[in-house]
């Protein structure tokens, strides 16, 4: 499936790399208006960074998680955006140029598994011979929940994945009794957490986890690299403006998040401010390593190692955002 991103890359490139920036360019972010990832750009928006920098953003769109989330960037007229870095890697290994560019979420506190209010599972151990509902294959959904076994000690190949196809197909499977448990994330957890049971809590199991971040295609950053810098700058600001005063941003970013009401969007966005969930776009070494045994688990990497500065350039980060990978 990743082998068709060689083509969609490729016209992206030459569309992309000839032309200049033009009006109604979007970025697609992984889950965007239902999950926490991309409310830097919603507040972004909101305040007219992006058109201070000089950008013609007109919209943030969504994508679905996996390779889906990738394919996306690639083949938008703008190829950049959001995803986990688990498809990003698994598409630089099919061939394609993409390179990671900045941090994004540095936590997996957002996500947990859920059953139903009268499931009888009570633990992550308890999930062996059960199904348990994932978006996409390679997603982060997968790439989470399989680590969060490991780390637990309860063996992979007793629980059954079901790809549902996104997270809201997935609570309809776990509905009708297709699946045992299904991912569900934030703010939407926090609205429907009186209809579901947590089954698995990710961050008792993953303390740190470069989950998402911002990538491009090495080709368009460097004929483009000012544009790069800019988007980055102005996720950067809304960061900063989110963790200042996080009610505040709650009310600008909530029109993106129609479906949760303002004093809930509140209550996650001031917790989620609290444990830095967002980066402002620079990476750190543990975020970085911990998805070393999700790589190996989901067969993207066979080695224990990673080479990140292969992976990633940070030329394109301010000075001070800057690290030793």
């Amino acid at each position: 499936m990743l082998n068709r991103l060689k083509p969609l890359a490729a016209a992206a490139l030459l569309c992309a790399a000839a032309l200049p920036a033009r009006a109604g360019e979007s970025i697609p972010i992984t889950h965007y208006g239902a999950g926490l990832y991309g409310m830097p750009f919603a507040l972004a928006m909101a305040k007219g960074y992006f058109k201070a920098a000089g950008l013609d953003i007109d919209g943030i769109i969504s994508s679905p998680g996996g390779g889906t989330a990738v394919r996306n960037v690639l083949a938008n007229a703008f190829p950049y955006g959001e995803a986990g870095i688990l498809p990003i890697i698994a598409a630089k290994n099919a061939g394609n140029d993409v390179v990671i560019v900045n941090a994004s979420v540095d936590s997996a506190a957002d996500a947990v598994f859920v059953g139903l209010p009268d499931s009888k599972i009570a633990s992550i151990q308890e999930l062996a011979g059960r199904k348990v509902a994932i978006t996409q294959p390679k997603s982060g959904s997968e790439f989470m929940l399989k680590m969060a076994l490991s780390n637990a000690g309860v063996p992979i190949d007793k629980v059954t994945l079901v790809a549902a196809g996104g997270i809201n197909e997935g609570l309809v499977l776990l509905k009708n009794g297709s699946v045992d448990a299904a991912i569900l994330g934030e703010p939407l957890f926090s609205r429907e957490a009186r209809n579901y049971k947590v089954v698995v809590d990710l961050a008792k199991h993953i303390p740190q986890l470069a989950q998402t971040v911002g990538f491009t295609t090495r080709a368009y950053a460097e004929k483009n690299a000012d544009k790069i810098r800019a988007v980055i700058a102005a996720r950067r600001k809304a960061v900063d403006d989110i963790y200042a005063d996080p009610k505040a941003a709650a009310a600008l970013i909530a029109p993106a998040y129609a479906r949760v009401p303002l004093p809930l969007l509140e209550q996650v966005i001031a917790r989620m401010a609290a444990q830095k969930y967002w980066s402002r776009g620079d990476f750190t070494k543990e975020g970085l390593a911990a998805n070393i045994l999700g790589l190996k688990l989901v067969r993207v990497i066979e080695a224990d190692t990673v080479d990140w500065n292969a992976l990633i350039d940070q030329s394109y980060l301010p000075a001070d955002l800057k690290r030793p990978l």
